[in-house]
Protein backbone atom coordinates (compact mmCIF):
# COMPACT_ATOMS: atom_id res chain seq x y z
CA UNK A 1 0.00 0.00 0.00
CA UNK A 2 2.97 2.34 0.62
CA UNK A 3 4.03 1.92 -3.02
CA UNK A 4 0.51 2.66 -4.22
CA UNK A 5 0.22 5.85 -2.11
CA UNK A 6 3.65 7.05 -3.33
CA UNK A 7 2.68 6.35 -6.93
CA UNK A 8 -0.54 8.36 -6.61
CA UNK A 9 1.23 11.27 -4.90
CA UNK A 10 4.22 11.60 -7.23
CA UNK A 11 2.58 11.26 -10.66
CA UNK A 12 -0.18 13.25 -12.31
CA UNK A 13 -3.28 11.50 -13.66
CA UNK A 14 -1.96 11.85 -17.20
CA UNK A 15 1.42 10.37 -16.23
CA UNK A 16 -0.21 7.54 -14.28
CA UNK A 17 -2.40 6.68 -17.26
CA UNK A 18 0.60 6.66 -19.59
CA UNK A 19 2.67 4.52 -17.21
CA UNK A 20 -0.16 2.05 -16.67
CA UNK A 21 -0.54 1.62 -20.41
CA UNK A 22 3.18 1.18 -21.00
CA UNK A 23 3.73 -1.21 -18.07
CA UNK A 24 0.31 -2.85 -18.01
CA UNK A 25 1.64 -6.36 -17.31
CA UNK A 26 3.57 -5.11 -14.27
CA UNK A 27 0.54 -3.31 -12.86
CA UNK A 28 -1.69 -6.35 -13.48
CA UNK A 29 0.66 -8.55 -11.46
CA UNK A 30 0.78 -5.94 -8.70
CA UNK A 31 -3.03 -5.66 -8.59
CA UNK A 32 -3.37 -9.45 -8.40
CA UNK A 33 -0.92 -9.46 -5.50
CA UNK A 34 -2.94 -6.79 -3.65
CA UNK A 35 -6.19 -8.79 -4.03
CA UNK A 36 -4.43 -11.95 -2.91
CA UNK A 37 -3.02 -10.27 0.22
CA UNK A 38 -6.40 -8.73 1.11
CA UNK A 39 -8.09 -12.12 0.76
CA UNK A 40 -5.56 -13.91 2.95
CA UNK A 41 -5.76 -11.18 5.60
CA UNK A 42 -9.56 -11.44 5.78
CA UNK A 43 -9.41 -15.24 5.76
CA UNK A 44 -6.95 -15.27 8.69
CA UNK A 45 -9.24 -12.93 10.63
CA UNK A 46 -12.14 -15.35 10.19
CA UNK A 47 -10.01 -18.24 11.46
CA UNK A 48 -8.91 -16.19 14.49
CA UNK A 49 -12.49 -15.30 15.36
CA UNK A 50 -13.52 -18.95 15.06
CA UNK A 51 -10.70 -19.98 17.42
CA UNK A 52 -11.25 -17.29 20.04
CA UNK A 53 -15.05 -16.99 19.89
CA UNK A 54 -16.11 -20.49 18.78
CA UNK A 55 -17.37 -21.53 15.37
CA UNK A 56 -21.00 -21.60 16.57
CA UNK A 57 -20.95 -18.08 17.99
CA UNK A 58 -18.96 -16.45 15.22
CA UNK A 59 -21.23 -15.31 12.38
CA UNK A 60 -18.64 -14.97 9.61
CA UNK A 61 -19.07 -11.20 9.41
CA UNK A 62 -16.26 -10.91 6.88
CA UNK A 63 -17.45 -13.68 4.55
CA UNK A 64 -19.20 -11.42 1.96
CA UNK A 65 -16.08 -9.26 1.82
CA UNK A 66 -13.94 -12.37 1.40
CA UNK A 67 -16.07 -13.64 -1.48
CA UNK A 68 -16.03 -10.25 -3.18
CA UNK A 69 -12.25 -10.13 -3.07
CA UNK A 70 -12.06 -13.63 -4.53
CA UNK A 71 -14.51 -12.74 -7.31
CA UNK A 72 -12.45 -9.71 -8.28
CA UNK A 73 -9.25 -11.72 -8.11
CA UNK A 74 -10.67 -14.44 -10.40
CA UNK A 75 -11.94 -11.84 -12.86
CA UNK A 76 -8.54 -10.16 -13.01
CA UNK A 77 -6.72 -13.50 -13.23
CA UNK A 78 -8.75 -14.69 -16.22
CA UNK A 79 -8.93 -11.40 -18.09
CA UNK A 80 -5.20 -10.77 -17.85
CA UNK A 81 -3.97 -14.31 -18.58
CA UNK A 82 -1.88 -14.05 -21.79
CA UNK A 83 -2.15 -17.81 -22.38
CA UNK A 84 -5.96 -17.91 -22.43
CA UNK A 85 -7.48 -18.60 -25.86
CA UNK A 86 -9.48 -15.38 -26.12
CA UNK A 87 -11.10 -16.37 -29.42
CA UNK A 88 -12.35 -19.68 -27.97
CA UNK A 89 -13.81 -18.05 -24.86
CA UNK A 90 -15.00 -14.82 -26.46
CA UNK A 91 -18.54 -14.80 -25.05
CA UNK A 92 -17.40 -15.97 -21.60
CA UNK A 93 -14.79 -13.19 -21.43
CA UNK A 94 -17.35 -10.59 -22.50
CA UNK A 95 -19.71 -11.72 -19.75
CA UNK A 96 -16.87 -11.64 -17.21
CA UNK A 97 -15.95 -8.10 -18.21
CA UNK A 98 -19.52 -6.85 -17.94
CA UNK A 99 -20.86 -8.87 -14.99
CA UNK A 100 -17.94 -10.29 -13.02
CA UNK A 101 -17.10 -13.85 -11.99
CA UNK A 102 -19.82 -16.49 -12.20
CA UNK A 103 -19.78 -20.24 -12.70
CA UNK A 104 -22.12 -19.73 -15.69
CA UNK A 105 -20.72 -16.86 -17.79
CA UNK A 106 -23.79 -16.48 -20.00
CA UNK A 107 -26.55 -13.84 -19.71
CA UNK A 108 -29.29 -16.32 -20.70
CA UNK A 109 -28.52 -18.54 -17.70
CA UNK A 110 -29.55 -16.18 -14.93
CA UNK A 111 -33.32 -16.08 -15.28
CA UNK A 112 -35.76 -16.10 -12.37
CA UNK A 113 -38.41 -18.71 -13.04
CA UNK A 114 -39.86 -18.77 -9.52
CA UNK A 115 -40.43 -16.33 -6.67
CA UNK A 116 -41.42 -16.80 -3.04
CA UNK A 117 -45.05 -16.35 -4.14
CA UNK A 118 -44.75 -19.74 -5.86
CA UNK A 119 -43.58 -21.48 -2.68
CA UNK A 120 -46.00 -23.51 -0.56
CA UNK A 121 -45.67 -25.18 2.86
CA UNK A 122 -47.02 -28.66 3.45
CA UNK A 123 -49.31 -28.58 6.51
CA UNK A 124 -48.44 -32.09 7.72
CA UNK A 125 -44.66 -32.13 7.29
CA UNK A 126 -43.95 -28.40 7.50
CA UNK A 127 -41.67 -28.66 4.44
CA UNK A 128 -41.63 -26.13 1.63
CA UNK A 129 -42.52 -27.37 -1.83
CA UNK A 130 -43.02 -25.94 -5.29
CA UNK A 131 -44.91 -26.93 -8.41
CA UNK A 132 -42.09 -28.20 -10.63
CA UNK A 133 -43.29 -29.09 -14.12
CA UNK A 134 -46.69 -30.09 -12.77
CA UNK A 135 -45.38 -32.10 -9.78
CA UNK A 136 -44.62 -31.23 -6.16
CA UNK A 137 -40.92 -30.93 -5.43
CA UNK A 138 -40.12 -30.71 -1.71
CA UNK A 139 -37.13 -28.99 -0.11
CA UNK A 140 -35.25 -30.16 2.94
CA UNK A 141 -36.28 -28.81 6.30
CA UNK A 142 -33.27 -26.60 7.00
CA UNK A 143 -33.71 -24.48 3.84
CA UNK A 144 -35.25 -21.04 4.25
CA UNK A 145 -37.83 -19.80 1.76
CA UNK A 146 -35.18 -17.55 0.19
CA UNK A 147 -32.69 -20.42 -0.14
CA UNK A 148 -35.33 -22.74 -1.59
CA UNK A 149 -36.24 -20.26 -4.32
CA UNK A 150 -32.60 -19.62 -5.15
CA UNK A 151 -32.02 -23.37 -5.40
CA UNK A 152 -34.95 -24.07 -7.71
CA UNK A 153 -34.03 -21.14 -9.97
CA UNK A 154 -30.43 -22.38 -10.13
CA UNK A 155 -31.59 -25.92 -10.90
CA UNK A 156 -33.91 -24.69 -13.65
CA UNK A 157 -31.14 -22.62 -15.19
CA UNK A 158 -28.84 -25.65 -15.04
CA UNK A 159 -31.25 -27.62 -17.26
CA UNK A 160 -31.72 -24.79 -19.75
CA UNK A 161 -31.35 -25.91 -23.38
CA UNK A 162 -27.84 -24.46 -23.82
CA UNK A 163 -26.57 -25.03 -20.28
CA UNK A 164 -23.18 -26.72 -19.79
CA UNK A 165 -24.90 -28.64 -16.96
CA UNK A 166 -27.83 -29.91 -19.04
CA UNK A 167 -28.33 -33.66 -18.72
CA UNK A 168 -30.68 -34.75 -21.50
CA UNK A 169 -30.82 -33.57 -25.12
CA UNK A 170 -32.87 -34.55 -28.15
CA UNK A 171 -30.28 -37.16 -29.02
CA UNK A 172 -29.79 -38.41 -25.47
CA UNK A 173 -33.10 -39.41 -23.87
CA UNK A 174 -34.71 -42.02 -21.64
CA UNK A 175 -37.20 -44.72 -22.71
CA UNK A 176 -40.20 -46.30 -21.01
CA UNK A 177 -38.42 -49.59 -20.14
CA UNK A 178 -35.33 -47.88 -18.71
CA UNK A 179 -33.88 -48.56 -15.26
CA UNK A 180 -32.12 -45.44 -13.97
CA UNK A 181 -29.62 -44.79 -11.17
CA UNK A 182 -29.65 -41.19 -9.90
CA UNK A 183 -26.48 -40.96 -7.82
CA UNK A 184 -26.23 -37.93 -5.57
CA UNK A 185 -29.81 -36.98 -6.35
CA UNK A 186 -30.29 -34.38 -3.54
CA UNK A 187 -33.70 -32.78 -4.23
CA UNK A 188 -34.38 -35.21 -7.12
CA UNK A 189 -35.34 -32.72 -9.83
CA UNK A 190 -33.74 -34.80 -12.60
CA UNK A 191 -35.61 -37.95 -11.60
CA UNK A 192 -38.85 -36.05 -11.08
CA UNK A 193 -38.65 -34.85 -14.68
CA UNK A 194 -38.27 -38.37 -16.10
CA UNK A 195 -40.22 -40.52 -13.61
CA UNK A 196 -43.26 -40.81 -15.88
CA UNK A 197 -41.10 -41.92 -18.83
CA UNK A 198 -39.06 -44.76 -17.30
CA UNK A 199 -39.61 -48.15 -15.68
CA UNK A 200 -37.78 -47.69 -12.36
CA UNK A 201 -35.46 -45.21 -10.66
CA UNK A 202 -33.02 -45.83 -7.80
CA UNK A 203 -32.31 -42.63 -5.87
CA UNK A 204 -28.98 -42.70 -4.02
CA UNK A 205 -28.88 -40.10 -1.25
CA UNK A 206 -27.43 -40.12 2.30
CA UNK A 207 -28.55 -36.72 3.59
CA UNK A 208 -31.42 -37.54 6.01
CA UNK A 209 -33.10 -34.20 5.38
CA UNK A 210 -33.10 -34.81 1.63
CA UNK A 211 -34.39 -38.35 2.16
CA UNK A 212 -37.32 -36.92 4.12
CA UNK A 213 -38.07 -34.52 1.25
CA UNK A 214 -37.61 -37.21 -1.43
CA UNK A 215 -40.16 -39.47 0.24
CA UNK A 216 -42.75 -36.71 -0.11
CA UNK A 217 -41.70 -35.71 -3.62
CA UNK A 218 -42.04 -39.29 -4.89
CA UNK A 219 -44.96 -40.34 -2.66
CA UNK A 220 -47.10 -41.07 -5.71
CA UNK A 221 -44.35 -43.16 -7.33
CA UNK A 222 -43.50 -45.66 -4.58
CA UNK A 223 -43.88 -48.61 -6.98
CA UNK A 224 -41.27 -47.27 -9.39
CA UNK A 225 -38.89 -45.31 -7.16
CA UNK A 226 -36.49 -46.80 -4.61
CA UNK A 227 -34.55 -44.54 -2.23
CA UNK A 228 -31.14 -45.99 -1.35
CA UNK A 229 -29.57 -44.30 1.75
CA UNK A 230 -25.99 -45.29 0.93
CA UNK A 231 -22.91 -43.63 -0.52
CA UNK A 232 -21.86 -44.94 -3.93
CA UNK A 233 -18.11 -45.43 -4.27
CA UNK A 234 -15.50 -48.08 -5.03
CA UNK A 235 -15.94 -49.63 -1.56
CA UNK A 236 -18.45 -52.01 -0.02
CA UNK A 237 -19.24 -51.62 3.68
CA UNK A 238 -22.08 -50.50 5.95
CA UNK A 239 -22.39 -47.01 4.44
CA UNK A 240 -20.76 -47.49 1.02
CA UNK A 241 -21.70 -49.64 -1.93
CA UNK A 242 -20.23 -50.00 -5.39
CA UNK A 243 -22.40 -50.12 -8.47
CA UNK A 244 -21.07 -53.57 -9.36
CA UNK A 245 -22.14 -54.90 -5.95
CA UNK A 246 -25.48 -53.11 -5.88
CA UNK A 247 -26.46 -54.45 -9.28
CA UNK A 248 -25.71 -57.99 -8.06
CA UNK A 249 -27.69 -57.39 -4.84
CA UNK A 250 -30.72 -56.24 -6.84
CA UNK A 251 -30.36 -58.91 -9.53
CA UNK A 252 -29.92 -56.28 -12.23
CA UNK A 253 -28.20 -57.44 -15.40
CA UNK A 254 -28.62 -54.07 -17.12
CA UNK A 255 -28.91 -50.44 -16.08
CA UNK A 256 -30.00 -48.19 -18.92
CA UNK A 257 -28.82 -44.88 -17.48
CA UNK A 258 -26.63 -43.73 -14.62
CA UNK A 259 -26.54 -40.05 -13.79
CA UNK A 260 -23.93 -38.94 -11.27
CA UNK A 261 -23.24 -35.59 -9.64
CA UNK A 262 -21.26 -36.44 -6.52
CA UNK A 263 -19.10 -33.39 -5.79
CA UNK A 264 -15.76 -34.71 -6.99
CA UNK A 265 -16.19 -38.42 -6.23
CA UNK A 266 -17.17 -39.34 -9.78
CA UNK A 267 -13.94 -41.29 -10.26
CA UNK A 268 -14.63 -43.44 -7.20
CA UNK A 269 -18.14 -44.20 -8.47
CA UNK A 270 -16.82 -45.16 -11.90
CA UNK A 271 -14.09 -47.34 -10.42
CA UNK A 272 -16.76 -49.14 -8.42
CA UNK A 273 -18.63 -49.82 -11.66
CA UNK A 274 -15.59 -50.99 -13.61
CA UNK A 275 -16.85 -54.55 -14.26
CA UNK A 276 -20.33 -53.45 -15.30
CA UNK A 277 -18.89 -50.78 -17.58
CA UNK A 278 -16.41 -53.11 -19.25
CA UNK A 279 -19.10 -55.79 -19.79
CA UNK A 280 -21.59 -53.31 -21.25
CA UNK A 281 -24.13 -53.76 -18.44
CA UNK A 282 -24.46 -49.97 -18.18
CA UNK A 283 -25.80 -48.59 -21.44
CA UNK A 284 -25.64 -44.83 -20.87
CA UNK A 285 -23.95 -42.48 -18.42
CA UNK A 286 -24.22 -38.82 -17.50
CA UNK A 287 -21.11 -37.85 -15.54
CA UNK A 288 -20.38 -34.38 -14.15
CA UNK A 289 -16.83 -33.30 -14.98
CA UNK A 290 -16.45 -29.86 -13.36
CA UNK A 291 -15.65 -30.83 -9.76
CA UNK A 292 -12.00 -31.68 -10.52
CA UNK A 293 -10.02 -29.82 -13.16
CA UNK A 294 -8.87 -32.87 -15.12
CA UNK A 295 -12.05 -34.93 -14.77
CA UNK A 296 -13.25 -34.25 -18.31
CA UNK A 297 -10.10 -35.88 -19.69
CA UNK A 298 -9.95 -38.67 -17.10
CA UNK A 299 -13.61 -39.65 -17.46
CA UNK A 300 -13.48 -39.64 -21.26
CA UNK A 301 -10.39 -41.88 -21.23
CA UNK A 302 -11.94 -44.21 -18.64
CA UNK A 303 -15.07 -44.71 -20.75
CA UNK A 304 -13.13 -46.09 -23.70
CA UNK A 305 -15.93 -48.51 -24.62
CA UNK A 306 -18.38 -45.63 -25.00
CA UNK A 307 -19.13 -42.96 -27.56
CA UNK A 308 -18.88 -39.74 -25.61
CA UNK A 309 -19.81 -36.11 -26.05
CA UNK A 310 -19.30 -33.07 -23.84
CA UNK A 311 -22.13 -30.76 -22.93
CA UNK A 312 -21.99 -27.48 -24.83
CA UNK A 313 -20.42 -24.30 -23.48
CA UNK A 314 -18.20 -24.14 -20.38
CA UNK A 315 -18.26 -23.58 -16.64
CA UNK A 316 -15.92 -21.14 -14.87
CA UNK A 317 -14.88 -23.28 -11.90
CA UNK A 318 -12.21 -21.11 -10.26
CA UNK A 319 -14.70 -19.89 -7.64
CA UNK A 320 -15.06 -23.44 -6.28
CA UNK A 321 -11.53 -23.28 -4.87
CA UNK A 322 -9.79 -21.23 -2.23
CA UNK A 323 -7.80 -18.41 -3.74
CA UNK A 324 -4.45 -20.17 -3.22
CA UNK A 325 -5.73 -23.32 -4.99
CA UNK A 326 -6.97 -21.62 -8.17
CA UNK A 327 -5.22 -23.03 -11.22
CA UNK A 328 -5.80 -23.64 -14.92
CA UNK A 329 -7.93 -24.52 -16.76
CA UNK A 330 -10.37 -21.84 -15.65
CA UNK A 331 -13.12 -23.07 -17.98
CA UNK A 332 -14.15 -26.75 -18.18
CA UNK A 333 -17.00 -28.78 -19.69
CA UNK A 334 -19.85 -29.42 -17.27
CA UNK A 335 -20.49 -33.08 -18.04
CA UNK A 336 -19.99 -36.02 -20.37
CA UNK A 337 -22.79 -38.00 -22.02
CA UNK A 338 -21.74 -41.54 -22.85
CA UNK A 339 -23.41 -44.31 -24.87
CA UNK A 340 -22.10 -47.87 -24.85
CA UNK A 341 -20.56 -48.78 -28.16
CA UNK A 342 -22.33 -52.07 -29.04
Amino acid sequence: MVIKRAFNKIFSEESKSRLRKKYSSVFEKYDRHIFYRAYRKAYKQIIKNMIFHGSEKYQYRNEPFLEEIKREYIKMLVLTDPELDRAKFRQEIRYLQENGEDIFCYPDMHKSYYSEADLRKDTLSGLYYIDYQGKKLFFKRSLSAEDAIKMINDLTNEQYEHSPHRYLTEGFQVKEDDIVFDIGCAEGNFSLEIVDRVKHIYLFECDEEWIEALKLTFADYRSKVTIVPRLVSDKDNKMNVSIDTFMKEQGLTTVNLIKMDVEGYERDVLMGARSSIREGKIQNLLVCTYHRLDDEVWVKDFLEEYDTEYSERYMLVAGRYEIWDIKKPYFVHGLIRAKYRK
